[in-house]
């Protein structure tokens, strides 16, 4: 039996370069070409003649080339970056840039959650907000290692598990996603301005600010990204440990008591999982974006370590705080009602005096979720313009433009609700997020040595890329077979509905289980019937 599969895949292998060497033979025919290893032939002209039919086209052309040229804007888009256009850069940038990310208040909102709203005690919130971020930051740190060697972007080298058409799939999730969890970050950091201001300046006035300067950043591109959160993260995590200092006279004396028993207690326990580890590995579907400019002979060992250690690390360091504060929010009735009111504006109003030193902290932490914001804008331009050549051939600046209105408009309209959003919308997101980097690795650590790799410069080639039926199929399937296990405030599954009083989400699980049994199947028989 292991004879045969191997003769199998050999003979894919060489059917698969079969295709793309018959392929390049025939491309004045074909008019598609792979050689140039960044953006294929009829993918250029393409373009080029869209531009020349449409003046609006060469106008905002035009507008691209100025911005880079007087502005100094990255106006690099979605397209592979040839090794000899790579940059050397710093190795420490690569933790910086997550830690980052992560080093915000927004994690505190997420620590509260556990005690907050499923009765957990705070030790046990502690733990298991740990434990879920250590296996959730195994996603984006995997991610990440695909996208030096090829040059090519998170949702672009998704086609070498899902097809170019699945590809577009993953792209329009990838942008639902980055919204999804940009939104809440906006609506803090509204509500901090507004705290700042005492009440005169309103929630909705602090969301444009942050979501404008978010939005700039990501318009100037992967350099500036990468600058501002090489040192964003400094002056946050002093301010944080002042917030711990400060606040620890309030820690509820019982760390360990639960407000939940029984099997309502273990629903608890497993829906807090499931938000947790939802938001940590979220950032697979585009934590290799900002990895294109690295050489391509760069250390996986390294990527992977530094992606890692810079997820899980401010998670590890501001989580706990976040526990200890849901704590306080169920044993200290008038932090209840002012945190309900101003959330993590309602934490450093209670706690930081003199008012002034208080505007200042204020001031720093809303200015933090620009760091993942800009990010999140940033990617999800860059997953329009691989829906496809009508998307590529509109600047990147104008899709970052926008992904920003939307997020404006969505962040406006729930600034009052944002710890549903989090404890509702995190969790549905991770789903599709175990399922899409999972049948990555199946497919990257099983079938990509026998099918000699990742060819690169077919990215953009129908017959070198698979068909995607297993990982459309899987991922699909999968993500509809979790609704079995999910629990949510809105609908709760009947596998779900078996765990305590309001059920237990193991969606997380089903998605593992599904996407390991079935992709391996599937794509098995998918190489075997199309070499490919």
């Amino acid at each position: 039996m292991m004879e045969t599969s191997a003769i199998d895949y050999e003979a894919a292998k060489a059917k698969a370069e079969t295709n793309v060497t018959e392929h390049d033979d025939t491309m004045a025919n074909d008019d598609v070409s792979i050689a140039d290893g960044t953006v294929s032939s009829s993918a250029t002209d393409h373009i080029v003649k869209l531009r020349a039919k449409y003046g609006f086209l060469r106008f905002l052309h035009r507008g691209d080339l100025w911005l880079q040229k007087h502005a100094g804007v990255d106006t690099v888009g979605a397209e592979r970056i040839p090794p000899d256009q790579r940059i050397e850069l710093n190795s420490l940038t690569m933790a910086t840039f997550w830690f980052a990310i992560n080093m915000n208040p927004g994690v505190l909102v997420s620590g509260v959650i556990g005690s907050g709203l499923y009765g957990l005690s705070v030790v046990e919130a502690i733990l298991i907000g740990l434990v879920a971020t250590m296996l959730g930051a195994l996603g984006p740190a995997f991610s990440a290692t695909l996208c030096p060697p090829t040059g090519l972007r998170q949702i672009a080298v998704s086609r070498f598990t899902f097809g170019i058409w699945g590809a577009k799939l993953c792209s329009i999730m990838n942008v639902v996603i980055e919204v999804g969890y940009a939104v809440p970050t906006s609506i803090a950091g509204g509500q901090l301005i507004s705290t700042i201001s005492g009440g005169k300046v309103n929630t909705a006035i602090g969301i444009i600010v942050i979501t404008a300067v978010s939005w700039f950043l990501s318009v100037l591109g992967l350099r500036a990204i990468h600058l501002y959160n090489q040192y964003s993260w400094i002056i946050v995590f002093s301010l944080l440990i002042n917030v711990f200092v400060v606040a620890r006279p309030f820690f509820n004396p019982e760390p360990t008591h639960r407000y939940a028993e029984g099997m309502t207690h273990t629903a608890g326990c497993l829906s807090y999982f499931s938000i947790v580890f939802g938001s940590t590995i979220s950032w697979s579907t585009f934590s290799g974006d900002f990895y294109v400019q690295y050489r391509a002979d760069v250390s996986k060992l390294k990527v992977f370590i530094y992606t890692y250690l810079g997820t899980i690390l401010p998670w590890c360091l501001v989580f706990p705080l976040g526990a200890e504060i849901g704590g306080i929010y169920v044993s200290n009735p008038e932090f209840f009602t002012i945190f309900n009111a101003q959330s993590i504006g309602g934490v450093v109003s209670y706690f930081i005096h003199p008012d002034a030193w208080a505007t200042f902290v204020s001031v720093i932490f809303a200015l933090s979720f620009i760091a993942g914001q800009s990010a999140q804008i940033y990617s999800s331009g860059i997953s329009m313009q691989l829906l496809g050549t009508y998307f590529q051939v509109i600047p990147h600046f104008i899709w970052n433009t926008l992904v920003a209105g939307i997020i404006l408009g969505l962040a406006w309209g729930g600034q009052n609700s944002l710890l549903a959003i989090l404890s509702n919308f995190t969790a549905l997101l991770g789903y599709w997020v175990l399922l899409f980097v999972g049948c990555m690795a199946l497919e990257h650590f099983i079938f990509r040595p026998r099918l000699g790799g990742y060819n690169a410069e077919g990215w953009q080639d129908s017959k070198a890329m698979p068909l995607g039926l297993a990982g459309v199929t899987t991922m699909w399937v999968g993500y509809a077979l979790t609704f079995l296990g999910m629990a949510q405030t809105w609908y709760t599954g009947p596998l779900a509905k078996l765990i305590g009083d309001y059920g237990g989400d193991v969606g997380p699980f089903i998605s593992a289980t599904t996407c390991i049994v079935l992709y391996p199947i599937l794509r098995h028989f998918e190489i075997k019937r199309f070499g490919r």
